[in-house]
């Protein structure tokens, strides 16, 4: 009955890719259309009930139309087939809190996240933030977040200020979160010591490397 898998774009309005860079993808294949917004839910992890609308972005994203105007499986079937190229899904979630991420270490743009959906805990913050500044988790590297709201002086993200960064969120404030780290300027130590001896050809087995001692020369 259904040849051709549908998969789409998932995109969370106000928010855009909620993975950016990685995308993220519905299976509408069959599926009814008061269903979908429980396939976009649990993609997203979020309750069906945070969803208030979930809407067909097409035409290069100028024209939209809510996936509950569909009576059938099989009307929204047509209509996905005849915009096979360039559909999108988009959901727009309730009382959402948008948030700007962005890199302090060269002062630019990363992408913007929910954080009363989406990232609502300092940690999941902190994982959001990794995906787009990697050195974050590594601690040779001294990550450290911080968030200013409307302009005001940094201070450093915990999840004590979580409700002050969701309330102005939703007010709409300019809540900007800043990743930053700092590569050294002096070579890292090792992590083996030396050998002893620079005639020595003696390596760690399993550390050093991954052949047994007896494949060594």
């Amino acid at each position: 009955t259904f040849p051709q898998r549908r998969q789409l774009l998932l995109k969370v309005a106000g928010v855009g890719e909620p993975l950016e860079p990685c995308s993220l993808f519905l299976d509408l294949t069959g599926v009814a259309p008061e269903k979908i917004a429980d396939v976009a839910a649990r993609t997203l992890r979020v309750r069906p009930e945070d969803l208030v609308d979930v809407k067909f972005l097409f035409d290069g994203g100028f024209e939209r139309t809510s996936a509950g105007s569909f009576q059938t499986v099989d009307a929204m079937e047509a209509f996905l087939a005849s915009n096979a190229d360039e559909c999108e899904v988009e959901v727009e979630l309730a009382e959402v809190a948008v948030v700007t991420l962005w890199n302090g270490a060269d002062e630019s743009y990363l992408a913007r996240t929910d954080v009363w959906h989406l990232c609502p805990s300092r940690e999941a913050l902190w994982q959001r933030l990794s995906s787009l500044a990697p050195l974050l988790r590594y601690e040779a590297f001294a990550g450290h977040v911080s968030f200013t709201i409307d302009g005001s002086e940094p201070r450093e993200l915990d999840e004590a200020s979580m409700p002050a960064i969701v309330a102005a969120a939703q007010e709409m404030a300019d809540v900007l979160i800043s990743a930053k780290s700092v590569v050294p300027e002096d070579m890292q130590p090792p992590l083996l010591e030396p050998p002893a001896s620079p005639e020595s050809t003696k390596v760690a087995c399993g550390r050093q490397t991954e052949f047994a001692a007896g494949a060594l020369v």
